[in-house]
């Protein structure tokens, strides 16, 4: 597999006949035809999306004769995905889904009936809190039951946080094929800490940026899992556009669309940038002759840092002001695989088009090698075990961002909870299979049977594992597996320790947690490996030096590789949240844990006739 991905990689940077025309130009959407996109006034709406959840197929009849006949590609119904030909889950027959825009305070309400021939569905909104309705986060077996094919949910809840956000599909392998989208909730520009940087934030400035594999993501991973055999990174898509695949006929090649960013000489323009991968795969993100002026990380403003370039793990957001400030015409937006998508050299091109340029396209063919670019790196999450790739930059880590955000709780007090995430990977091989699973203290979480926010009651001994328990239930070099919960009481304030200490992957691993944000207050990385007892002995001795003010806020942190990340939170939202590796196969595989805040008695009352599930058997 991964020659034949080389190989089409390579035929790409041999061809430069990629035929584009004014319809490239025309076809562009991002939520700006629904009403609750608009200037946000501090009068909240209700926002209504339907989303409709099919199985369809990339390159379809829908899609006529496309490339050959460019506008074919934008055909409604049609999804060219880089022109492979593979099913995806999409919603509303879209890839990237229906965009939701909305105004901070706004009420949600979506929709959702699930037509797919077999699967449940959950959908998760990735950073918004659900302060009021956790039951509405979207987690299967924690805050609901998956819905069934042929049903329909209604999820309801309040733009609560503000920023760039995602939603996306959080059973199994379904956001990886096809079913996620933006979620962007705006607030008031005089409450904006940086809005005096830019003078446009327009819907179809987002850019999604997806990994896709040309098989369906289960079909390759599953079978890599159970031969224990390493998998490469295929392909990336731009708001579902891209060159993977060529087209020849005729002597000719064609290739589907890239995505297309307008621009106008002399302005500024607020660029909000997505990104997520099955598998450990960031992007290195860059603008042909352009700077990038960083202005907010997973929704939460940070002081102005300009740099040149920035290291999208999965999960992350970042809000970039771009100054069109060069000469009219095109430029290439880069995006450069890392991690498993180093050695087939994935990568991907958007455009930046300045109005008025007389052609489309930038000149030349871009290769993986030109996206390597020199200067500042922002978030560089593994690059300190492949320092050979880094040479030509200065290397930024995020919590050397400083936040802007006001009113935010003080987190210098000595906490109530510290809790050490050892972020490991077990080679596991009995009579049946060889695998490796990333877990975090060695320990793979399993899924209960019914969810633990909205059937609670029905919580009993056992039911789940603390770290108290793994003495009793998890032998040492064996394989341990549990729904794994860490507790904390309301109102506490808990800081958490990731030490990346695996020695068989040299990958970073991003890691999310629900229902919250936090500062990241240090971080830390070496070119040899560390252990989770230096680390914590050099935290309790208090030698690591911590930012306590101004640190960035974030939801999602990339722990290095061979390092460390330490973030500090109040937890205050009661609930059951899982934290978790948002890189969609370690999440599938156990890497992570679930956060218990708060006694049952603290937590909001689940509507009455939520849906359940859970064991069965007959009595008689």
């Amino acid at each position: 597999m991964g020659i034949i991905v080389v190989s089409i990689f390579l035929l790409l940077t041999l061809t430069n006949s990629w035929s584009v025309g004014a319809a490239d130009l025309l076809h562009t959407k991002g939520g700006a035809e629904h009403p609750c996109y608009r200037a946000c006034d501090g009068i909240p709406q209700t926002c209504t999306y339907n989303f409709t959840v099919r199985e369809v197929v990339t390159m379809s009849s829908k899609c006529g004769r496309c490339p050959y006949v460019r506008e074919n590609c934008f055909n409604a119904g049609c999804i060219t995905a880089g022109g492979y030909v593979r099913p995806v889950s999409v919603i509303n027959n879209e890839l990237p889904g229906t965009s939701i825009q909305v105004c901070l305070g706004d009420t949600v309400v979506v929709n959702m009936m699930n037509s797919l021939p077999i699967e449940g569905i959950t959908i998760h909104w990735h950073g918004i809190h659900q302060n009021e309705r956790p039951y509405m986060d979207g987690t299967p077996y924690v805050t609901q039951c998956p819905v069934s094919p042929h049903d329909t949910f209604q999820y309801k809840w309040k733009a609560d946080t503000p920023g760039t956000h995602m939603w996306h599909s959080h059973v199994g392998f379904e956001e990886s094929d096809g079913m996620f989208g933006s979620l962007i909730v705006r607030r008031p520009q005089d409450e904006e800490p940086n809005s005096k940087l830019y003078d446009y934030d327009l819907p179809e400035h987002v850019i999604v940026v997806w990994h896709l594999f040309s098989k369906p993501t289960k079909e390759v991973l599953t079978k890599a899992l159970f031969v224990n055999q390493q998998v490469s990174g295929e392909g990336l898509i731009v708001n579902g556009k891209g060159h993977i695949v060529n087209f020849t006929a005729n002597g000719t090649t064609h290739s589907t669309p890239l995505e297309i960013f307008n621009v106008t000489k002399g302005n500024r323009y607020l660029f909000r940038v997505i990104f997520n991968s099955a598998l450990p795969c960031p992007v290195q993100m860059s603008v042909e002759k352009h700077s990038l002026l960083v202005v907010a990380s997973d929704g939460a403003s940070v002081a102005p840092f300009e740099v040149d370039s920035i290291m999208v793990n999965g999960g992350e957001r970042y809000d970039i002001v771009l100054n069109a400030d060069q000469e009219v015409g095109n430029y290439w937006i880069r995006f450069r695989g890392a991690g498993t998508c180093f050695a087939s050299q994935v990568h991907q091109e958007a455009v930046l088009h300045y109005n008025d340029a007389t052609d489309v396209l930038p000149n030349g063919t871009p290769t993986y090698q030109e996206a390597a670019v020199p200067g500042k790196l922002l978030n560089p999450s593994e690059s300190t075990v492949s320092t050979a790739n880094y040479t030509n930059n200065e290397l930024i880590y995020l919590s050397e961002l400083t936040s802007n955000e006001q009113g935010r709780l003080d987190i210098s007090g000595v906490p109530d909870y510290v809790f050490y995430y050892d972020l490991t990977e077990l080679v596991y091989a009995d009579a049946e299979f060889a695998a490796r699973y990333p877990q975090v203290n060695n320990v793979t979480f399993a899924y209960p049977s019914f969810p633990l926010f909205t059937q609670r009651e029905e919580i009993t001994p056992g039911a789940y594992c603390t770290n108290e328990d793994l003495p009793k239930i998890c032998k040492q070099g064996q394989f341990c597996q549990c729904p794994y919960v860490f507790e904390a009481k309301n109102g506490s304030l808990v800081e958490v320790v990731f030490v990346d200490s695996g020695r068989t992957s040299l990958y970073s691993h991003p890691m999310h947690l629900h229902g919250y944000n936090f500062e990241v207050v240090a971080m830390g990385a070496s070119n040899d490996y560390v252990s989770l007892e230096e680390i914590q002995e050099a935290n309790e001795k208090g030698l690591i030096e911590k930012k306590f003010t101004g640190a960035p806020v974030k939801d999602t942190v990339s722990v290095p590789n061979r390092g460390y990340a330490i973030i500090r939170f109040w937890a205050n939202n009661p609930g059951y949240w899982i934290f978790h590796c948002h890189i969609s196969n370690h999440a599938e595989l156990g890497m992570a844990t679930v956060l218990k805040v708060g006694d049952h008695s603290e937590m909001v009352p689940v509507p009455r006739n939520f849906p359940q599930c859970g064991d069965w058997k007959l009595d008689s």
